[in-house]
């Protein structure tokens, strides 16, 4: 048997509650916020194929792809004779990325771009406890558009997770409530 449910009038739906955030905040701000990520999301994507990766560690993450063995030690040549000057966790990613889609373009580029992405929102949600929402929105749009972290989010580069797990870590100082 299936029914309709009566809301009460003015009552909002889960998804409706979700588009709009926390009764705190203002009515612009979650839709701010996802114009923000969705405009990061279509700066670090935009143009992608045209890129070339950084073959270095396109051929690590190729590598680790291949073997757990590999995958820990971030063997560069599949023998695992050779490590790389970076600590594995930044290209771990990319190497399960290369391990489940196989070794694509976009299956290197993908995770930098979802990383990118994801930096946005949780700098906004670090800086709007500290701030507020209109500093978190200035900060979060600031943090998606600048050429650096564009063409950064647009590589295989494992440098830029070390700007990642920073921003990532900021929330966890101060609690997340």
């Amino acid at each position: 048997m299936t029914g309709a449910i009566a809301l009460p009038i003015g009552a909002r739906t889960d998804w409706s509650q979700w588009l709009r955030g926390p009764e705190d905040q203002p009515r612009w701000a979650r839709p701010a916020l996802l114009a923000t990520a969705t405009l990061a999301g279509v700066l670090y994507v935009w143009g992608i194929g045209a890129q070339t990766p950084h073959l270095y560690y396109a051929a690590v993450a190729r590598s680790m792809s291949m073997s757990w063995h590999n995958f820990f030690f971030a063997a560069f040549d599949p023998a695992a004779t050779i490590s790389i000057d970076k600590l594995p966790g930044a290209i771990w990613l990319q190497a399960l990325s290369t391990r489940i889609f196989g070794p694509h373009l976009w299956a290197y580029l993908l995770p930098q771009v979802i990383e990118g992405v994801l930096t946005v929102l949780v700098l906004h949600r670090a800086v709007r406890r500290l701030s507020g929402p209109g500093a978190a929105l200035v900060a979060a749009a600031v943090a998606a558009v600048i050429p650096a972290t564009v063409t950064l989010n647009r590589g295989n580069i494992p440098s830029r997770a070390r700007t990642r797990w920073l921003a990532w870590s900021s929330p966890a100082r101060s609690g997340w409530s």
